[in-house]
């Protein structure tokens, strides 16, 4: 025998709360996209720097519009359009334990930029041979999302890098 009184639960109508007791949400439920802003005059940003030093890109690199972006390309910078859309980011692991985050459509792509950044501190030469820096190279992990911005990082599981803890730990070191 079932002792339930529909009239004393809160929701005794059809399912429906009989009375409302809270006010509704003042902000909206969409996810907010932050813009960029430019590094001159603040309105939205669409360039950056294409080579930066060492091949270091920090959440400091100065981002422009078109107008400035013209202008610092003007002066001799090499400008490239922000990545849009989720990128693929690729963190690489050297013989010495340092870590390149690096942004590259495919793993060979990855480790190529990554050869090329580090390849002063792994020389061209060993032993006298011919000495390819991608050998000392491993892929730790792959995410996407905005490189710039390591915390909002999403790992994607690879073939060989599919360790999301070690990859996470890796990414704390950038």
């Amino acid at each position: 025998m079932n002792t339930f009184d529909e009239s004393l639960h809160p929701r005794g109508n059809a399912g429906q709360f009989a009375t409302k007791t809270n006010d509704a949400p003042a902000g909206t439920l969409a996810p907010t996209v932050r813009a960029r802003a430019c590094a001159e005059c603040e309105s939205n940003a669409e360039y950056r720097y294409a080579n930066i030093p060492r091949g270091y890109r920090t959440k400091n690199d100065p981002l422009y519009c078109g107008a400035h972006a013209a202008k610092v390309a003007a002066e001799g910078q090499p400008i490239e359009a922000i990545p849009t859309g989720p990128a693929t980011v690729w963190l690489v692991e050297g013989d010495d334990h340092e870590y390149e985050l690096v942004e590259a459509c495919s793993e060979d792509e990855a480790l190529d930029i990554a050869a090329d950044q580090l390849k002063d501190r792994y020389g061209d030469e060993e032993d006298g041979e011919d000495y390819d820096p991608r050998d000392s190279l491993t892929i730790v992990g792959a995410f996407t999302g905005d490189p710039d911005d390591t915390d909002e990082l999403v790992f994607i599981e690879t073939e060989g890098a599919d360790d999301e803890a070690r990859a996470l730990e890796a990414l704390a070191y950038i």
